[in-house]
């Protein structure tokens, strides 16, 4: 049994190609990746087209070499999405293999807008596929009410497993047993509005006059980047550090450094960002939009935010963090619920047997 999967450029991050990275080595099947579009972060519209060009021919050659049993497919919920890997999932069904769509990103304002057209096409390219898989039930619930009829199966993003080498529960236990002057809240993820930064960091405005150990550190990269920058210097909100974008141990640094996660989106597919942080037993406070509600339980795991007033967060950050005992027994129960299911190589056992079932 061989599989062929599509990607993005595996060398340029995000989160598909950190995906396909980190699983790459739990692969126990027969796997290959195809990988889809340029090096180029950016091209003009004719090598674009060129390379798109390109793809179509490579992938319709390596299935005609009757080698694989089997295709996956991973777009997103947008127009360019739709249209780039419709065209894969047509050709994979010209050549008569069976195909997997494994839709990652989920753009809502696009679903609200989404054209009759763009319906049919999808109908008519991604609705052939043996079997969909998704990030939250809600996507799921769509794809039921546009008549999608074969299995629909509910999957996660991945921590890797190398990352928690050095975790286990004692190491969280001696963190949140001990005394420290600071009490170091986490915000990793995009620097985008629609993460809650902005709300976020005025409720740190806010906690400043109420407790001066707290302080929010801030790692990321994004459009808004700047703006929040500007906004945090102007409001002389001092308990707010801003470190970029971390990888390798220093990520895992700052996890280890810190005793809660932060996450006030306004919507989500399934943030990687918040399963490292459980992983490496931390308790959040986040909302419950796209697939966090189908993992995340309430007091249990954290707290979950009914709205993103700045009001709001500050008061469920102090609730937690006013009580050092519970934190400890949310931290741990994070951890073991990451060990069980998250990690690398639990998902990529569960996606081998999906392929499995999938295969004719």
């Amino acid at each position: 049994m061989k599989i062929l999967i599509t990607t993005p450029n595996l060398n340029i991050t995000g989160g598909v190609s950190n995906y396909y990275n980190i699983i790459k080595k739990y692969f126990t099947l027969d796997i290959e990746y195809f990988n889809v579009g340029s090096d180029l972060k950016k091209e003009n519209i004719f090598l674009l087209l060129k390379n798109r060009f390109s793809d179509y021919i490579i992938f319709n050659k390596k299935l005609k070499s009757g080698i694989f049993n089997l295709v996956v497919i991973n777009p997103s919920l947008d127009i360019k999405s739709i249209i780039r890997d419709g065209l894969f999932a047509f050709i994979s069904r010209k050549r008569k293999i069976s195909f997997i769509v494994f839709f990652r990103g989920w753009d809502l304002e696009y679903e609200k807008i989404m054209r009759k057209t763009t319906l049919k096409f999808i109908r008519f390219t991604f609705f052939k596929a043996r079997a969909i898989i998704v990030l939250a039930k809600d996507f799921e619930n769509t794809f039921r009410n546009w008549g999608y009829k074969n299995n629909i199966y509910k999957e996660t993003t991945v921590v890797d497993d190398e990352m928690l080498i050095n975790i286990n529960e004692k190491t969280i236990e001696k963190k949140y047993n001990a005394s420290d002057d600071q009490f170091v809240v986490l915000f990793i993820s995009r620097i985008i509005k629609e993460k809650g930064i902005f709300e976020l960091a005025k409720a740190f405005q806010i906690l400043y006059g109420k407790s001066k150990k707290i302080r929010l550190i801030i790692a990321g990269d994004g459009k808004d980047k700047k703006t929040l920058d500007y906004f945090i210097k102007t409001n002389n909100i001092s308990n707010v550090i801003l470190v970029g974008n971390l990888k390798g141990s220093d990520k895992e640094k700052l996890f280890c450094e810190s005793k809660l996660y932060v996450l006030p989106s306004y919507t989500e597919g399934m943030p990687n960002s918040l399963l490292e942080a459980l992983a490496f037993g931390l308790p959040a406070v986040t909302t419950d939009v796209g697939g966090i509600k189908d993992i995340f339980v309430d007091k249990k795991m954290g707290l979950i935010l009914k709205d993103i007033k700045p009001e709001t967060i500050a008061e469920k950050i102090l609730e937690l963090a006013d009580n050092m005992g519970n934190l400890k027994t949310i931290a741990i129960n994070n951890y073991r619920f990451a060990k069980k299911n998250i990690v690398a190589s639990k998902v990529t056992k569960r996606l081998e047997t999906i392929y499995s079932e999938n295969i004719i």
